[in-house]
C-alpha cells in the first residue's frame, strides 16, 4: 500500500520490523522543489539588503514553514554560537512546536477526535504467536498513524487496542480544511485502509474471520495541555471528548464509523447533504432496515442488555448514529 504526502521533509527512513518505507522527493530524484511548477523569483527586490553590509548587532529575520503556520525569528548578527543553535532548532519540527506548546497551553480550543480499536483485540492475540501478533499490531498502528496525520491530524495511544487522533480548529483561511470533516475523511479511510489489510492478513494465515477497525467521532471544546514523559511532550486534551468517542468505537462492529450527533451538526453544510448515515430498526416482520438521516440514544439500541447499557452509561444521553459514507 502507497501513500503520498505533502511534507517537509528532507530524507525517508526505513522501519522493517514495521514493513514501513518513507521515500522523500529528494530520495527518489536528487532534488528537491517547491511544490509550485509556476513560482518564480522576483527579477528585482526593492530595498534589498547586502548581506555583507550587517553590522554586529543587526538583526536578521529567519522564516521557515510548518504545517501549523509560518515562524518568524529576529536574532542579532554577529553571534555565531546563537545562529548556529538558531539553525539547529529551526531543523526540527518538533523542538520547535514543543516549545511552542510550553509556552501557550493550556488553552481553550474547538478539537475533533476519533477513538480507533481493533476488534477482539484479545481473541486476535491468543490466536497468534507473539511475533506474529505484534507484527500485525505494529502495521495497524503505523498506517493508522499516516492516515491520521495525512488527514491534518495528531496521534496518541489509547491503550494496546485503541489509538486516538486528535483534529484541531484552524483558521478560517488554513488550506487544511475544516476540522470536523478531515477527521470524518480520515475515519472513512481509516475504514478502506483497514479492509485492505485484513485481506492481507487473511490471505497469509488462512484466516475465515476478518480483522476490523471499529471508530467513533466525537467533537468538542476542550481544554487541551501538553503533558511531559520519558518520550517527550504529548498532547493532552481534558474533558469527555475522548472516552465518548471510545465509548462510540466500543457500540461500532464489524469496521463500523459511529459519530455523535452534534459531530454531524456541526459538518460543513455541504458536507452534511453528502453524508449517508442512520440506524439500523428491526420492522415488525423481523427485517432489519436504515433508517436514513436518523439517530438513536443507547437505551434504544440495547434497551434489554442490561450488560452493554450499563457498560455504556457515561454516553446514555448522547444521540448518535452510524456513519456509511461521503458522496465526494
Amino acid at each position: 500500500m502507497v501513500y503520498i504526502v505533502k511534507a517537509g521533509l528532507q530524507h525517508g527512513f526505513n522501519a522493517a520490523s514495521a514493513k514501513l518505507l518513507l521515500l522523500t522527493e529528494e530520495d527518489i530524484v536528487g532534488t528537491r522543489t517547491s511544490g509550485r511548477e509556476t513560482e518564480r523569483m522576483p527579477s528585482r527586490r526593492r530595498r534589498a539588503i547586502d548581506p555583507l553590509s550587517l553590522r554586529a548587532g543587526d538583526y536578521v529575520v529567519h522564516a521557515t514553514r510548518f504545517r501549523e503556520g509560518v515562524l518568524v525569528i529576529a536574532s542579532p548578527e554577529g553571534d555565531s554560537d546563537s545562529a548556529d543553535e538558531l539553525r539547529r532548532l529551526l531543523a526540527r519540527r518538533d523542538l520547535v512546536l514543543h516549545a511552542l506548546i510550553n509556552r501557550r497551553l493550556p488553552v481553550l480550543t474547538k478539537v475533533a477526535a476519533i477513538a480507533a480499536r481493533l476488534q477482539d483485540s484479545s481473541k486476535v492475540c491468543s490466536e497468534l504467536p507473539p511475533g506474529e501478533y505484534f507484527a500485525l499490531i505494529t502495521q495497524l498502528w503505523s498506517m493508522a498513524e499516516t492516515i491520521i496525520r495525512a488527514h491534518s491530524g495528531s496521534c496518541t495511544r489509547g491503550s494496546s487496542d485503541t489509538l486516538v487522533g486528535y483534529f484541531f480548529d484552524q483558521p478560517e483561511n488554513d488550506r487544511n480544511g475544516d476540522y470536523r470533516l478531515n477527521a470524518l475523511r480520515c475515519a472513512l479511510a481509516l475504514k478502506t485502509a483497514m479492509a485492505t489489510l485484513s485481506k492481507d492478513w487473511q490471505l497469509r494465515k488462512n484466516w475465515p474471520d476478518e480483522l476490523c477497525l471499529n471508530i467513533g467521532l466525537n467533537e468538542a471544546e476542550e481544554w487541551l495541555g501538553a503533558r511531559h514523559g520519558p518520550a517527550g511532550e504529548e498532547i493532552l486534551v481534558l474533558g469527555d471528548l475522548v472516552s465518548h468517542a471510545s465509548h462510540l468505537s466500543e457500540i461500532a462492529r464489524f469496521g463500523q464509523v459511529w459519530a455523535a450527533k452534534n459531530f454531524i451538526s456541526k459538518l460543513p453544510a455541504a458536507a452534511r447533504e453528502r453524508l449517508e448515515f442512520g440506524i439500523e430498526r428491526v420492522t415488525a416482520d423481523g427485517q432489519r432496515v436504515l433508517v436514513r438521516t436518523s439517530y438513536a440514544t443507547v437505551d434504544t439500541l440495547f434497551g434489554s442488555d442490561t450488560k452493554r447499557l450499563t457498560a455504556l452509561r457515561e454516553i446514555a444521553g448522547i444521540e448518535l448514529t452510524e456513519i456509511r459514507g461521503l458522496r465526494e
